[in-house]
């Protein structure tokens, strides 16, 4: 995806160092890939954080390879390059014109469910059972998402129309990043409404009754 517009909303250093350095759990790396393939300024970022990393790792003592290593591979040379990956499963109505991220590039991607007025999911599967949880969610214009905070870090890379978080506006390209204990309430774009690809560790905390009802039938 090709941006005519400067993004101006990034994953802080923690997130990107983590995920330079292979820590960050695999929701939240779906995200972030997603956010990397449209930033050139967080790939340079993430450049950065892996060459120091390089370095580090070159002040290791060396370990001695495994007889056989030279021979695995040359093994893997002669190997036909494998095609690659693409999603298992689109969701039908995905807008067209809309490209999903590559970074779900083999991920099983459910089909969009109802969960609130003017707002659907679609979960990724193996990614919602567990304390990460990974979705892409669609607003209708103008909608407001259920007052909320959250147990673990949040982020939301936008992939169509744009968000308002209170005083911020996130548009396509951007990734908005909630911290643990944050109080918001985003609305949709009141033209194009939104489509994001959000990680969340952890659960959100409703603040009023009807965002509880609506978590006990999505587990969110």
């Amino acid at each position: 995806m090709t941006l005519t517009r400067p993004i101006t909303h990034h994953p802080d250093d923690g997130v990107l160092l983590a995920y330079a350095t292979g820590t960050l759990g695999l929701a939240h790396r779906l995200v972030v890939g997603a956010h990397l393939e449209t930033c050139p300024a967080c790939r340079s970022r993430l450049g950065g954080f892996e060459a120091v990393g390089g370095v580090m790792l070159e002040a290791q003592a060396p370990v001695a390879l495994a007889s056989d290593a030279l021979a695995r591979v040359l093994a893997t040379l002669d190997a036909p390059e494998p095609p690659p990956p693409a999603p298992r499963l689109t969701p039908a109505s995905f807008p067209l014109g809309i490209e999903l991220p590559k970074s779900l590039a083999g991920q099983g991607i459910g089909p969009w469910r109802w969960t609130a007025p003017g707002i659907e999911i679609s979960k990724i599967e193996g990614l919602w059972k567990t304390r990460e949880r990974c979705f892409l969610l669609r607003a209708a214009p103008g909608v407001t998402v259920p007052h909320h905070d959250h147990d673990g870090v949040e982020l939301a890379q936008l992939l169509a129309g744009a968000l308002v978080d209170e005083n911020q506006r996130f548009e396509v390209g951007d990734c908005a990043q909630a911290e643990p204990g944050l109080r918001h309430q985003p609305h949709s774009d009141p033209e194009h409404g939104c489509i994001c690809l959000i990680a969340i560790d952890g659960r959100t905390r409703p603040s009023h009754w009807t965002g509880r009802l609506i978590q006990r039938f999505i587990d969110i």
